[in-house]
């Protein structure tokens, strides 16, 4: 997980697909906007991982770690794989600076069109990494851990990886 931080913005798109290469992950898919990995950064949880480098004019803009939800319905489950992908980025990056909580919204569970907000954030001499649910332009809510120099607001509904 540590080379999440490693990869710092302003790279080239050479140099960060290069050190993602030096750490063992081969076999990246190109899109318009970023260059996406399926890869298992953290063995200890048992959900599709995936390793996306955004790109924006050719530089590395922010890397993310999206890891899909199983199951909506299973709350157990879910809050499980929170905890262990929390403590994952404790046990690598210390106590979050910030955490934000403010529970489901709107209210009426985890459906189509709402979320639960739980984020945590740590400040790198790179900028910050986020951890929380996160819900895509597609609807789809998925864990993510972004780096990146600048984030948007961890109170918006729609501050997942784009790719």
């Amino acid at each position: 997980i540590s080379l999440l931080s490693a990869l710092g913005t302003g790279l080239s798109k050479a140099d960060a697909t290069q050190r993602v290469a030096n750490a063992g992950i081969k076999g990246g898919v190109t899109t318009t906007n970023a260059v996406v990995y399926e890869t298992n950064l953290l063995a200890s949880i048992d959900l599709r991982q995936r390793l996306v480098l955004g790109m924006k004019q050719a530089k590395l803009d922010r890397t993310s770690l999206v890891l899909d939800v199983n199951s909506m319905s299973n709350v157990t489950e879910m809050g499980e794989h929170y905890a262990r992908i929390r403590d994952a980025l404790i046990g690598s990056f210390g106590k979050p600076q910030k955490e934000y909580d403010t529970g489901i919204d709107p209210v009426g569970g985890l459906g189509d069109s709402s979320i639960l907000r739980r984020v945590s954030e740590w400040n790198t001499s790179t900028g910050r990494i986020r951890f929380g649910m996160a819900k895509g332009i597609d609807g789809v809510v998925r864990f993510e851990v972004q780096h990146a120099k600048s984030l948007t607001s961890a109170t918006s509904a729609f501050w997942g990886v784009k790719f």
